[in-house]
């Protein structure tokens, strides 16, 4: 119960000083099992090719723990970082930590730039970041551990989410530039994760399926948010549109970003990623305001995706057949 009250004492500068010194506690723990790790891996193979060279049977070399086996320590940070990124990104992005809520961001942004969905679309995250979530759990515990899918998503997953606890910050202390940069980053190291899970190739059953949905929706609504991220960029670099006006614009980003999803839908035979777009494209399509040309474009370019989803298409344009995993 005193640690409940010292906590709940704790102003917010107070409260964000001590979740980053107990971040660095554990990170320095993941380094350090990684370092023993590596140490203990050499010592495994030297007293091999020790044993070999003298024509004896390799000496016996103590178990190691879990958590220092070779690949312990990855596998921890694979299930703390998301848990620390997707937490305090949220809390920050929700309580304003480092500036305007990213809802208050939304609202200032979202009537000048024409392609951007209605604030409700935004929702597509409460779908996605459990997902990621159960992903960080299921590659850390259970059968989960020697899934070699999951290995492959473990280094992805930490980095994708440091990009994604990153973005919070610049997006709240509004440094644009560097936001974008960021959503970049975090958007090719989903494309890394979407690739590690091998979504595009391998059929998978149960839990990881589901989760997979969860990846394909992150890929999805990463690609949209780059392109309206790039062009509130434009905006900031003071590009003036060359003339156009700025629905103009949006008739020439919507179906750049629809043939984008095409490409993506079909390329990886993944309906859940071509959803992506319907939804996307829907929002804008409903946001109060827009010109009756981006509402009429978006809703054409939903009906173009929705259809794109339907199993003739599919089976028509897909090109080859699945493997099963």
């Amino acid at each position: 119960m005193t640690g409940v009250r010292s906590l709940r004492a704790l102003t917010l500068p107070q409260a964000l000083l001590a979740a980053g010194q107990e971040a660095g506690r554990v990170l320095r723990r993941v380094a350090t099992a990684a370092v023993d790790a590596a140490r203990d891996l050499v010592r495994q193979v030297t007293g091999r090719l020790s044993g070999a060279a003298v024509g004896s049977a390799p000496a016996t070399v103590p178990a190691v723990p879990e958590d220092r086996q070779p690949g312990g320590a990855l596998r921890l940070a694979a299930l703390v970082v998301p848990f620390l990124s997707v937490g305090l990104g949220v809390l920050s992005g929700t309580r304003g930590w480092f500036g305007p809520t990213i809802e208050q961001l939304s609202d200032r942004q979202n009537t000048g730039i024409l392609i951007q969905p209605t604030n409700g679309a935004f929702g597509i995250w409460s779908a996605i970041y459990p997902g990621l979530l159960g992903l960080a759990a299921a590659q850390a515990f259970g059968a989960g551990r020697d899934n070699p899918r999951y290995a492959r998503a473990r280094l992805p997953l930490i980095v994708n989410m440091g990009f994604n606890f990153v973005w919070f910050v610049a997006t709240q202390r509004e440094w644009r530039l560097a936001s974008t940069a960021v959503l970049i980053g975090q958007f090719l190291t989903a494309l890394w994760l979407y690739h590690a899970l091998e979504i595009p190739r391998v059929r998978v059953h149960g839990l990881e399926r589901v989760l997979r949905v969860s990846a394909s929706l992150y890929a999805g609504w990463l690609t949209v948010a780059t392109v309206l991220t790039v062009a509130s960029a434009l905006e900031v670099l003071g590009f003036t549109g060359l003339g156009l006006s700025a629905p103009a614009w949006a008739l020439i980003m919507l179906p750049v970003c629809a043939a984008i999803g095409l490409l993506g839908r079909f390329a990886w035979r993944d309906p859940v990623y071509g959803a992506v777009f319907v939804w996307a494209f829907s929002g804008v399509a409903i946001k109060a305001g827009q010109p009756q040309s981006v509402v009429v474009t978006a809703r054409l370019l939903a009906g173009v995706m929705l259809v794109s989803l339907l199993p003739p298409v599919a089976r028509r344009l897909a090109p080859g057949p699945d493997r099963e995993g």
